[in-house]
């Protein structure tokens, strides 16, 4: 009897270990199915998936080599789909522990072999990107003109209408690459951008591997929680945002810091705030993690004053005009792109006004200093950047699903579970954000197409 008790315990332990890895099997495989299935119906039709397609004729390039293989992927099953995909996540998340690292490591090749493999997924930016890299190799300086200077080019066509009169926004260092790559063409900058994106999800995921090891997390919760989120694969990885290509060097700093190599780790977060400004956030975090401060500051004094100096030999003053470009998105006021706005809509309380707004940016300055000014360590500096990205995510009038990408590599090596179960409530309401921009647009397009099938039969009966 007193084996049975002590076999009793352990054997409950064993056979708790054996469900929970079979719930994150299970849970992994349907985000995956989820994953393949939304990649694969993207390339039938355009329509909601590709807008740089629906408008252009979906060209066979800009298909892949995924077209083929599939059948079109109504809207309420791209809906399903990505809620469904979004519940997987959370319980992969949740089971990764007792996944072997081969399991979690394989799970983010195939889902990152795929989604680089897709067509440009929801987003027109990667052509606007293309049309900047174009404007600067034919003379036009993409901090002082918009893609609109490309009328009749063929990229024209694939940019963004929001954003056709608009300089570029991001980081010089970004905008070089796409000098670059302009003499290439449209077809084949796209899918190197697409390629380097991939690469930086994988890079990514094998710097918060080793950087958890360093701390002592487990590597198998942080690339799970990082790169196994779906906006991650569908909107930053699908859409080839450069945020994923910011967000390597972000990691490497990180890293750099826990391995005391304190100027590479200044010199290398301030080479992220050159691909895309957002990552200046991050930047004081790194510096007080790194020691001695003193070779941090000036690895990032050394690099900074490389990148200015580069910016404007090239670019010239102009390229302080980011800052207009950055500040005109903090003017929208639609409730698909910031937190407190959806919540305020369909909380009854109303959208916050322009002195509502001002409030909300000087409660995430404060946070932020507050959480500079907490900050003592290595340790504790990953966990101000995780919050910090967190809060300002959460109050800024302007956010789209891909941002996520600026809290995961912090957000997944922090110690407790409070930060990363913010981030897992930050991508539910930029998914619910996004899901309901599709079911409202969906419903005006319908309302429209009504309206005008009335009005067709109307004049068919009068003539």
């Amino acid at each position: 009897m007193a084996s049975l008790s002590v076999a009793s315990p352990r054997l409950r332990h064993s056979l708790t270990r054996v469900a929970v890895a079979a719930t994150g099997v299970v849970a992994t495989g349907v985000l995956l199915t989820c994953g393949i299935r939304i990649a694969l119906g993207a390339t039938v039709n355009a329509t909601y998936l590709v807008p740089s397609g629906r408008r252009t004729g979906y060209p066979g390039w800009m298909r892949g080599p995924l077209a083929g293989h599939s059948a079109a992927l109504p809207l309420h099953t791209f809906l399903v789909l990505m809620s469904v995909m979004t519940l997987a996540w959370v319980a992969v998340v949740v089971c990764a522990s007792q996944l072997p690292n081969w399991f979690v490591i394989g799970a983010v090749i195939v889902t990152t072999l795929t989604f680089t493999l897709a067509p440009p997924l929801l987003s027109t930016d990667v052509f606007n990107y293309i049309a900047y890299g174009q404007m600067g190799t034919s003379g036009i300086n993409p901090y002082l003109h918009g893609p609109e200077m490309l009328i009749g080019q063929p990229v024209y066509a694939y940019t963004g209408h929001l954003w056709k009169a608009v300089p570029s926004a991001y980081g010089p260092l970004f905008t070089l690459l796409t000098y670059v790559l302009a003499p290439a063409g449209v077809a084949a900058s796209f899918w190197v951008l697409k390629a380097l994106s991939g690469a930086s999800l994988l890079a990514l995921a094998a710097l918060i591997w080793l950087s958890a090891r360093q701390l002592g997390r487990d590597p198998r919760f942080a690339v799970a929680l990082a790169c196994l989120n779906p906006l991650v694969l569908v909107y930053a990885l699908g859409g080839a945002h450069n945020d994923l290509i910011m967000a390597v060097p972000l990691a490497a700093a990180v890293y750099l810091a826990l391995v005391k190599r304190p100027a590479a780790a200044g010199a290398t977060a301030v080479s992220a705030i050159a691909i895309k400004a957002s990552a200046g956030l991050a930047l004081p975090f790194v510096l007080l993690a790194a020691r001695p401060r003193r070779q941090a500051l000036s690895g990032a004094l050394a690099a900074g004053a490389l990148a200015v100096g580069a910016s404007l030999l090239v670019f010239g003053t102009a390229v302080t005009q980011m800052a207009g470009a950055l500040a005109m998105q903090q003017r929208f006021k639609w409730i698909v792109v910031s937190v407190p706005s959806f919540a305020g809509h369909y909380l009854g309380i109303g959208e916050p006004s322009q002195a509502g707004r001002h409030v909300l940016m000087a409660f995430a300055a404060a946070v932020v200093v507050g959480l500079l000014a907490r900050a003592r360590g290595g340790r504790g500096c990953i966990e101000g950047a995780a919050a910090a990205s967190l809060v300002v995510l959460a109050t800024t009038a302007w956010v789209l699903p891909w941002y996520v990408v600026w809290t995961l590599p912090f957000a997944a090596l922090v110690r407790g579970r409070m930060i990363p179960a913010g981030a897992l409530v930050l991508t539910v309401l930029l998914l619910a954000m996004q899901l309901d921009h599709f079911v409202l647009t969906h419903g005006s397009h319908h309302a429209r197409a009504q309206r005008q099938h009335a009005v067709g039969a109307r004049r068919k009966g009068s003539s």
